[in-house]
């Protein structure tokens, strides 16, 4: 009976996250359809900063991001556990299974840090403010301490 309840959980919970990204991106004119298209431009000019002006909404977005970085690796988990099938049998995803899951993993972690970096190093290009270079720094020790995760 404990299996039936579980997998009927973890079945609710799939049709929850796909009835989530279908309702996130979804063409029609109604859900505030400019804010999602203008968070997905200010996504891609997070990308793009070190080449491009840093407003208060890249870096704003992209410091949550940062702290994000964790939920976003429950992301990968969660992919690996629905599309590999690990909710039929409860058991719990793992590399084996998902090789592309550990670069995923080590992607999130490093990604949200190096755009912050790469947006205070634009500010102290447009602006030579040094409050920016130490704010550069906090960014590029955790890069260094992720880089050395990784070598470990």
């Amino acid at each position: 009976m404990e299996i039936i309840f579980e997998k009927t959980v973890a079945a609710f919970s799939l049709g929850v996250l796909i009835f989530f990204i279908i309702f996130c991106i979804q063409p029609f004119k109604f859900f505030y359809r400019r804010a999602r298209l203008s968070l997905v431009i200010t996504l891609w000019q997070i990308v793009i900063s070190p080449f491009g002006q840093v407003k208060f909404r890249h870096f704003f977005l992209a410091d949550i991001l940062t702290s994000m970085t964790q939920p976003l690796r429950d992301l990968g988990y969660i992919s690996c556990f629905f599309f590999q099938g690990s909710w039929l049998d409860q058991s719990d995803p793992s590399v084996e299974q998902c090789p592309l899951l550990e670069d995923y993993i080590l992607s999130v972690a490093f990604l949200p840090f190096w755009f912050r970096l790469a947006q205070c190093f634009r500010r102290y290009y447009d602006c030579k403010q040094r409050v920016h270079l130490i704010n550069a720094g906090k960014y590029f020790s955790v890069i260094l301490v992720h880089f050395t995760n990784v070598l470990r």
